[in-house]
């Protein structure tokens, strides 16, 4: 098998979904034997803004970061500007956020510049709006769509530690966590040599930050008190 610029990873069952942006397409990997199926996008950059295709016969539109909502998976389009629903029982894609604008619109018919990092948070899902340099937040009861931040040089990245969310920017560069009173507080920067931070993960007491600038993974010790 091969992937063109494969984006991002999510398990589902005995399967790791790859968002393989390059290639329009949902790839599944059998973690039992290694095999690889495409589960949608036919390979092709889409520009169908409604969606509701099945399989290989539903065009996407460069799938760059995936979420698990209530047994489905949430996908953002980086290219079509929206978001979009996957079910991997019946393989169907279909839109259910954004109108496809290049712009920033709230409320309920809200718009997207480059949606490119998603995060399931309580009863929120957070965007990271690469290209409009802002944090989105979507209401999953109302599908109301509200900026939480603006003005970042490039969000790429969400992780969650003990109840703290983080949040990288790829372009200043920096990491930051979100203090109590909703502001950005950052606990790396380019003076602890940070030069492109591109995707984080919490585990096991630490984030981890992979940096694309200078090829090299950093990790951040998290104590109980290290936000004090």
């Amino acid at each position: 098998a091969e992937f063109v610029r494969p984006a991002a990873l999510l398990r589902i069952d005995a399967a790791a979904l790859v968002a393989d942006a390059g290639a329009h397409t949902l790839r599944a990997i059998d973690v039992a034997n290694g095999d690889v199926s495409t589960w949608s996008g036919t390979g092709s950059l889409g520009t169908d803004r409604q969606g509701g295709g099945y399989a290989r016969d539903q065009a996407l539109a460069g799938p760059c970061a995936l979420a698990a909502l209530d047994g489905g998976v949430l996908l953002a389009m980086g290219l079509g500007r929206q978001l979009w629903q996957f079910d991997p029982a019946t393989r169907a894609a279909y839109s259910w956020c954004g109108s496809g604008e290049h712009a920033r619109r709230d409320g309920d018919e809200g718009a997207f510049v480059e949606p490119v990092a998603l995060l399931v948070r309580d009863h929120e899902l957070w965007i990271a709006d690469g290209d409009d340099g802002a944090v989105r937040a979507l209401d999953l009861a109302h599908l109301r769509l509200t900026t939480r931040w603006s003005g970042l040089a490039r969000p790429c990245a969400f992780a969650v530690h003990a109840g703290r969310t983080f949040v990288a920017e790829r372009w200043r560069p920096a990491v930051h966590a979100v203090a109590d009173d909703g502001s950005l507080q950052p606990v790396l920067t380019a003076a602890d040599g940070l030069v492109e931070p591109s995707a984080l993960v919490s585990h096991a007491g630490r984030l981890w930050v992979a940096d694309a600038g200078v090829d090299a993974l950093f990790a951040l010790e998290l104590g109980a008190d290290t936000f004090a």
